[in-house]
């Protein structure tokens, strides 16, 4: 497990190779657990709560409008991303939306699902690396959003890439909100969260 922070907010990071299933859950979350019928599911679900006892100790996890995760206890927001290989929750006094991806070729396949035209000046869109950072960007923004349906191509743009600063643009409900964001590579991996 790695716990560290950035920009206030408080990251924590799992291998799901070190999930520990006698992690302490809340009733209610055993009630959740015990419909979750994906053994994958499962795991991510209580190696969540695991990162939750280190980052966010004596605070339950629900899940509001649109899935959104929530800490009981007022005061925190939260998001939850998972990779191929890990578990990362992010917590901050403020919104937070964060991604984390092991690069694939998957992302070359689905780029144009995601990719801008005005977003090739600023991103490769041949390079492996370049897309996944690329779609964990518009992820987190979508989590820090929240809002169903938006569109990564249309609705959320990043306008600068600046080393591994960002700013993104996100358009909701006739509302257009800019939000920073960063990233950083963790054990072979690309994880972007909002900064702002």
């Amino acid at each position: 497990m790695i716990v560290f922070e950035r920009f206030g907010a408080q990251f924590g990071m799992l291998s799901k190779d070190l999930i520990e299933h006698n992690t302490f859950l809340y009733p209610n979350e055993i009630l959740e657990l015990q419909k979750i019928k994906n053994q994958a599911r499962k795991n991510e679900f209580i190696g969540v709560r695991q990162l939750r006892n280190t980052v966010a100790e004596n605070q339950e996890i629900s899940y509001g409008i649109n899935r959104k995760p929530l800490l009981e206890k007022g005061g925190h927001e939260i998001s939850i991303s998972h990779s191929a290989q890990s578990i990362c929750i992010g917590v901050s006094n403020t919104n937070i939306g964060i991604d984390i991806e092991v690069p694939s070729e998957r992302v070359l396949r689905i780029r144009s699902k995601f990719c801008h035209k005005d977003e090739f000046n600023l991103f490769d869109q041949n390079s492996i690396s370049d897309m996944t950072l690329l779609w964990t960007i518009k992820e987190a923004a979508y989590k820090y959003a929240s809002q169903a349906g938006l569109d990564f191509k249309n609705n959320i743009r990043v306008l600068q890439k600046n080393g591994n600063k960002h700013i993104c643009r996100i358009t909701k409900s006739n509302r257009v909100i800019e939000v920073a964001m960063a990233h950083e590579i963790v054990d072979g991996q690309i994880l972007t969260y909002t900064t702002s």
